[in-house]
């Protein structure tokens, strides 16, 4: 038994130092780039977290296992690679999702149109509320 919690414990250190925080939850590693079109893009890894974000109009890549996110304003876009999220977003112009059992609404489609919708996933459910 102690053997085991050591190595937990030992793998818990090397993740930590990975920035990605398995043990409380929360933001992992945040990092923002500008992307060929001249948008600003967010990459997120989000464990066990339950939060809020403004979009401001940007990409976001996010990689979450176990999260409740809302994401406020409109995004350009909202890319979902995990398992087991509950996603809103407000406006939208392209929702993708890869992963497991990802419950993703949006409210409304940017410039009036339903949003482009790509899931490549198992068992996640994307719609309007």
């Amino acid at each position: 038994m102690k053997l085991k919690a050591i190595s937990f414990l030992i793998i818990g250190i090397f993740l930590s130092g990975c920035g990605v925080d398995y043990f409380g939850g929360g933001v992992g590693t945040t990092k923002e780039t500008t992307d060929e079109k001249g948008r600003k893009v967010v990459e997120m890894t989000v464990t066990s977290k339950t939060k809020s974000y403004d979009c401001e109009g940007k990409v976001y890549n996010l990689e979450a296992v176990e999260s409740k996110l809302t994401f406020t304003g409109e995004c350009a876009e909202l890319n979902i690679q995990g398992v087991n999220n509950e996603i809103h977003v407000e406006k939208v112009g392209k929702i993708k999702a890869e992963g497991v059992k990802n419950k993703i609404t949006y409210g409304e489609g940017s410039n009036g149109k339903k949003p482009v919708i790509e899931d490549t996933g198992v068992q996640n459910t994307i719609e309007q509320k």
